[in-house]
């Protein structure tokens, strides 16, 4: 008999391809008093895109319709035949692996996921990540976040503004920075106070480093060519020695010719002329060495300052293209705001909330069907479950009558956008700057307005 095959609470379900079953058969053996593995038959094996599975010593055997129980029993007898047994073996079946289940649609992360026995239409939402919420539908956590966003958005606009005037300024070789109105109109608080001192600071310490450094390049200039010109001195010198050494020698040799002077006085001086000689061109090699340092430190002057300039030019690329990137960002995020309090207050005046729809694809020996489900539905390995998000239909408020149709938000004037500095006031609309939308009521018109200065003032922002 199987040995207790698909066990306890949990739900059987029939094996569908892809299923990894664990298959265990023993038999007892009377003269040992115990029970003895079958490790030939026993082990791992996957259900076929067929419903089979291959077994040893049985050969091809389908599993449709069968779960682990009935898979095991349905084995014990195969064995029982095959081998020619007088008593059945025990055969036990485990499920080492439920091929996935899908969900798809109004998900957050829609995709495949591993089955577990018992799982409903609601817990394989939770397990893709909840409903999806698109950009009008965040929630409160989502707003405070969105307005956090903004809030730092701005500050970082501000930073980087007056980073950009620091570098304006020394690219021209300012001798103070000129900062925009935006951090000296006191619109931006003690963060603009800071952020002017900051970087005044860097502007002072950047300027007195590289005038370090220049002074210092000029001071060895000064002193190499006071070296050149000592030692053109020098060599002056040695020029004159060696002229009077050579007429001396001129001298001495006629002299040596008449035989009044001896041979030793002439080699003497013509070793003292060879002497002075290389002491010469040692200090012709020693003028062309401080001449080629005096080359060097004025390059480095020149490489020092090309290098600022530079970096200056790197530095104002990537802060501009910083701000542009924040500004982009910043706007897409008052925007976001924006649709959500129009969304929100939209559902509040139509009281009614959209409703979930569930459909279950499951394969069967039929074919693939569609099933109605709802969040207790149970899903069986394999399944598909489609989540879509229903919008609620708008009538008179009731749910009876027409439907009514949504006016759609007044376009702006040309020119009427969302503020594009953060701090500035807010350019209205035509009209009185807010969005109306009306919805049609019992006999009557019920309209409100909607806009961002609440999400602007609890950003800290200009309302």
């Amino acid at each position: 008999m199987a040995l207790l095959a698909g066990a306890g609470s949990a739900p059987a379900y029939p094996l569908p391809p892809q299923t990894r079953i664990r298959l265990s058969v023993v038999q007892w053996n009377p003269a040992r008093g115990d029970y003895a593995r079958w490790d030939a038959v026993s082990g791992d094996y996957v259900v076929s895109a067929n419903e089979t599975i291959l077994l040893p010593l049985i050969g091809t055997l389908e599993t449709k319709g069968l779960d682990e129980a009935a898979l095991a029993t349905e084995i014990e007898a195969r064995l029982k035949d095959k081998v020619g047994l007088v008593a059945l073996p025990d055969a036990r079946v485990e499920i080492a692996d439920y091929p996935p289940f899908y969900v798809l649609g109004s998900v957050a992360q829609p995709g495949a996921f591993p089955f577990r026995p018992g799982i409903d239409a609601l817990q394989a939402v939770a397990v893709a990540g909840g409903l999806y919420r698109a950009q009008g539908e965040a929630g409160a956590s989502d707003e405070i976040g969105r307005l956090g966003d903004l809030r730092t958005m701005k500050d970082d606009i501000l930073r980087m503004r007056g980073r950009l005037a620091r570098l304006q300024a020394e690219r021209a070789g300012a001798k103070d920075i000129t900062f925009p109105a935006e951090l000296t109109d006191g619109s931006g608080g003690p963060l603009a106070d800071e952020i002017q001192a900051q970087e005044r600071l860097i502007f002072t310490t950047r300027a007195s480093g590289l005038e370090r450094q220049l002074t210092t390049l000029d001071e060895l200039k000064t002193l190499f060519a006071a070296e050149i010109d000592v030692l053109g001195q020098k060599g002056r010198a040695l020029e004159r020695a060696l002229e009077t050494m050579r007429r001396d020698l001129t001298n001495v040799e006629r002299l040596v010719e008449q035989g009044v002077a001896t041979a030793g006085r002439r080699s003497d001086l013509e070793r003292a002329v060879s002497s002075l000689d290389a002491e010469r061109l040692d200090q012709v090699t020693a003028t062309m060495r401080a001449r080629q340092s005096l080359n060097q430190a004025t390059r480095d002057g020149l490489s020092l300052r090309d290098k600022r300039a530079t970096d200056i030019a790197s530095d104002l690329q990537s802060v501009q293209a910083d701000i542009q990137r924040l500004q982009t960002r910043r706007d897409v995020v008052e925007r976001l705001l924006l649709a959500s309090a129009l969304e929100s207050r939209v559902g509040e005046a139509e009281g009614q909330a959209p409703t979930l729809r569930y459909i279950v694809v499951r394969k069967s020996a039929d074919g693939t069907r569609e099933i109605a489900a709802d969040e207790a539905t149970a899903l069986q390995p394999g399944d598909v479950l489609k989540v879509d998000l229903v919008p609620p239909a708008r009538g008179n408020g009731r749910g009876s009558g027409p439907v009514a149709q949504r006016a759609a938000p007044p376009r702006e004037a040309p020119g009427a956008r969302v503020e594009a500095d953060l701090g500035g006031p807010t350019r209205p609309a035509p009209g009185r700057g807010t969005s109306a939308v009306a919805m049609s009521g019992t006999g009557g018109e019920a309209s409100f307005t909607t806009g961002l200065p609440e999400a602007r003032m609890a950003a800290g922002l200009a309302p």
